[in-house]
């Protein structure tokens, strides 16, 4: 991680490759302007609308300036996802949008981690790239080794970030296991991989936490054959505007402690109910937000109908 003017670059590295560059610039009301650069790596960008099961495709061609930004929306602009092209020649940006509708704000600002973004990244991309050198400025890398698929979300950088998940174990357990595409229609169904590939074995590690002042960026990644047939990174953005709400609505089989087989399929809401770490004035917050969360998903899926 390098630092300059609340600006914090973070190396992608994969099989000891640079493969791009992850940026965190500080705003105000705990915002984060964020920036994704490939270099000059060809990639293609997709967008998940709300309740969708195919995404809008968007193809950035090799040896083309161009980075992805992701803006909160400060000075009353919209939040805004979109793609900057540099003209080589006149200096012109011209930008592709992305995505204006149904986004959070990268942000400190939620209960629960934010979806940012999902990045796959083939073999074939990593022959291309450089070897990545150390050179002191960047303190923190997000490092996937041989893993293939990299999720990034962001939270609150808490005093004691152990504490913190602990406290909600079961739900912050959600956005280990579940898709990343699950946050955008609550569908677990929508399947890359991840759950055959994410159980670490042996040695391995499946993710990490990188605390950036007042921000904790969490990472997941796993491997999948799937990418590598690929000739481009492709990375995945979500509609995430209901991810709390879709959390908070997950079902979960629950065995029984007698007959491990046997048990009761609820949301997961309800047994935070039984979380001896909340006081009853948290667990009935909770669940007033869980009920909240029903009536905002069955509005929106009705403006989708």
């Amino acid at each position: 991680m390098s630092s300059k003017d609340n600006t914090y670059k973070i190396p992608i590295i994969k099989k000891g490759k640079d493969i791009g560059r992850f940026v965190l610039s500080k705003k105000t009301d705990g915002k984060y302007d964020i920036k994704i650069d490939f270099f000059k790596f060809s990639y293609k960008v997709q967008l998940y609308k709300l309740f969708s099961n195919f995404p809008t495709i968007y193809t950035i061609s090799k040896n083309i300036s161009t980075d992805i930004s992701y803006h909160p929306g400060i000075n009353n602009k919209p939040i805004t996802i979109h793609v900057k092209n540099k003209n080589a020649k006149s200096g012109e940006q011209k930008y592709i949008t992305i995505g204006k509708e149904n986004i959070v704000a990268p942000s400190i600002n939620k209960d629960f981690p934010i979806p940012i973004f999902k990045l796959e990244i083939p073999d074939s991309i990593v022959s291309e790239a450089e070897e990545y050198i150390p050179n002191g400025r960047h303190k923190d890398v997000i490092d996937i080794g041989n893993n293939d698929v990299l999720e990034v979300f962001i939270t609150a950088n808490h005093e004691d970030n152990i504490a913190w998940f602990n406290k909600h174990e079961i739900l912050n357990f959600m956005f280990l296991m579940l898709p990343f595409e699950f946050f955008l229609s609550g569908d677990p169904g929508l399947n890359d991989g991840k759950n055959s590939n994410f159980i670490p074995k042996g040695s391995e590690h499946r993710g990490a936490w990188l605390p950036v002042e007042d921000i904790l960026i969490i990472t997941n990644f796993f491997p999948t054959k799937a990418v590598n047939s690929a000739k481009e990174i492709t990375i995945s953005f979500i509609e995430n505007g209901l991810y709390e709400d879709f959390l908070f609505n997950t079902k979960v089989f629950y065995p029984s402690k007698e007959n491990p087989k046997d048990g009761v399929i609820e949301p997961i809401v309800k047994q935070e109910m039984n979380n001896k770490l909340l006081s009853n004035d948290e667990k009935m917050e909770l669940k007033k937000h869980y009920y909240e969360s029903r009536i905002k998903i069955d509005n929106k899926a009705k403006e989708f109908k």
